[in-house]
């Protein structure tokens, strides 16, 4: 992973916990962008390139993120890109996450 010392300007996370798990999200333009690493976590699954086969190439990308005191590459989620996931590896607990996403962290992140 590539650290970056000025440019590109990274993006400062914003973290939210879950059953004792991070979610790293960052806004990005008027979207929603959250870290696939985390996101998989939360599933119970690893969610890497090759996991994000399905998802359209506007769904994802690497993007500088500074979370505890670190900037770091990281493999980032839209909203949609999301979603997408919960749908494609589908468990009982998803809906749960999905709804928690929905109903919590989203509106946090749109409200600023």
């Amino acid at each position: 992973m590539a650290h970056y010392e000025v440019d590109p300007e990274p993006l400062n996370s914003r973290i939210f916990v879950r059953h004792r798990l991070q979610l790293r999200v960052v806004w990005l333009g008027d979207q929603m962008w959250c870290c696939a690493r985390d996101l998989g976590r939360l599933m119970g699954r690893t969610l890497g390139r090759k996991g994000l086969a399905k998802l359209d190439a506007d769904q994802h990308q690497q993007l500088p993120i500074r979370s505890h005191g670190a900037v770091q590459d990281t493999l980032m989620l839209s909203e949609s890109g999301a979603y997408a996931m919960l749908l494609y590896h589908y468990h009982p607990e998803n809906r749960h996450l999905r709804q928690w996403l929905t109903h919590e962290v989203v509106p946090v992140m749109r409200c600023g």
